[in-house]
């Protein structure tokens, strides 16, 4: 039976409390389940019944990426799971892995058109030129890329070469995103960055600009540890005057970044974040529009941004396949699962896959706190269009409370949420959510599922 709204709320409003600086906006954490291991087979044949069923907008979010898993050393801050390169055999095997799944799966998406490939890692650009070709082709000869796809590639400043950056625009690369993080030279070699300097930066933004990448995007990270505000907005300075084509400010909040934060300090991290971007974020404006930059802001991270963007894909509902070590697929949010392969010779595991598939209560909880972390409100209009069910309705009980509460506001379809401090917003969404609904509900009895 569930309990009294009263009770309810204050039950969300506990967990926030409880873990309201761990989580921040990562609110995906809420829905974990135990993975299910998957084969190949099985894995294609749950794509064939997805794409089957497909609606003409959903075909329009269809995504691939390339997961290279290596990285030359590992960042201290780093969320994203890789390996350390051990030699270069070791590399060509990953490579021939991936030939082989490409292969695999491809005949399930003939016809189809992916809108954006995103080659990402570890550290893609660690590949030669004579890998990047061999990679580049062979994707080309296997899936079919929209007209007007989003092609990004993901490099290190330092890895950047004129011949690099021309076979990446002859393959149709119209996006490659840089990982700068800061300019502090202490924090640099505090995170295991030692191999970049400002002129490397520059060199780099200056020689993708020649090969002729339209949109050269730069990382920036917000609440690396002895940051300050001062030094934040000189690292932002220092990028815009090289002029790339966006800046985006990522906010550190995982949970690999709080075990960063709390293995090189004592402290809060969440109070640390907060404290850094109060200070910084009214002459960040300005120093954006005094450039001729946009900036916008959403629940990851600030966007400085002086063109239109390449077209991408929806960002609430993901249709992603993903291929290597690694790497997360999305089958339009009734299943996820990640490629946990073992070695790199194809059809040696029975079971690679570990994933989860969703239930329809779940799956409308997911699109509803993705709409907020991407929009900035709950697109409650476009839950009928996309699960049949009239979003007013589902959350009737929750909306009616939260807008008397006076928690939320209601317009035209959307739901703003109103608190001002994370704490506030984790628990006003676990109540809008109607979380009696969840089955992630049975996580809050094992809080090691969320650590």
């Amino acid at each position: 039976m569930r309990p009294p709204d009263h009770i309810l709320m204050e039950y969300c409003r506990g967990i926030a409390a409880a873990r309201g600086d761990l989580m921040m906006c990562s609110l995906q954490d809420l829905f974990y389940q135990e993975k299910k291991a998957f084969s190949y087979g099985e894995v294609r044949r749950a794509w064939a019944r997805v794409l089957a069923d497909l609606s003409a907008p959903a075909q329009k979010r269809l995504q691939l990426y390339v997961h290279i898993p290596f990285c030359r050393r590992r960042c201290a801050y780093c969320m994203y799971q890789s390996d350390v390169l051990r030699d270069a055999a070791q590399l060509e095997e990953s490579l021939g892995y991936l030939s082989s799944c490409f292969d695999y799966f491809s005949g399930t998406f003939a016809g189809r058109e992916f809108q954006e490939l995103y080659i990402g890692g570890g550290t893609p650009s660690i590949l030669e030129e004579r890998h990047l070709k061999t990679l580049l082709k062979r994707l080309q000869d296997r899936f079919c890329l929209a007209s007007r796809a989003r092609f990004t590639f993901e490099m290190k400043p330092a890895d950047v070469t004129p011949g690099k950056a021309r076979m990446l625009k002859a393959f149709g690369c119209n996006r490659v995103s840089l990982g700068v993080q800061t300019f502090n030279p202490r924090l640099l070699r505090a995170v295991n960055r030692t191999d970049q300097t400002q002129a490397t930066v520059k060199r780099a933004i200056a020689c993708l600009t020649r090969a002729g990448i339209e949109d050269v995007n730069c990382d920036l990270l917000l609440g690396l540890l002895g940051d300050t505000p001062d030094s934040l907005l000189a690292g932002v300075r220092k990028l815009l005057d090289m002029e790339p084509t966006t800046v985006i400010l990522y906010y550190m909040q995982t949970q690999a970044q709080v075990r960063y934060f709390d293995a090189m300090a004592s402290g809060d991290f969440a109070p640390f974040v907060a404290s850094l971007e109060q200070a910084a974020a009214p002459d960040l404006r300005r120093l954006a529009e005094s450039r001729g930059y946009r900036l916008e802001r959403n629940a990851y991270a600030y966007c400085l941004d002086r063109a239109p963007r390449t077209v991408g894909t929806d960002p609430l509902r993901k249709v992603e396949l993903g291929f290597g070590k690694y790497s997360n697929s999305s089958l339009n949010g009734s299943m996820e699962y990640q490629n946990r392969v073992k070695n790199f010779v194809f059809g040696d595991q029975d079971r690679p896959f570990a994933g989860t598939v969703y239930s329809l209560n779940d799956r409308i909880a997911r699109f509803a706190l993705n709409g907020y972390c991407a929009l900035g409100h709950i697109p409650l209009s476009r839950i009928e269009a996309e699960f049949g069910v009239r979003g007013e309705s589902y959350y009737r009980g929750s909306l009616r409370l939260l807008e008397k509460a006076g928690r939320i506001r209601r317009e035209e379809g959307r739901v703003f949420l109103l608190a001002e401090d994370k704490r506030g917003l984790i628990a006003d969404m676990l109540f809008l959510l109607d979380y009696g609904r969840l089955t992630a509900v049975r996580n809050f009895r094992k809080p090691d599922k969320l650590l």
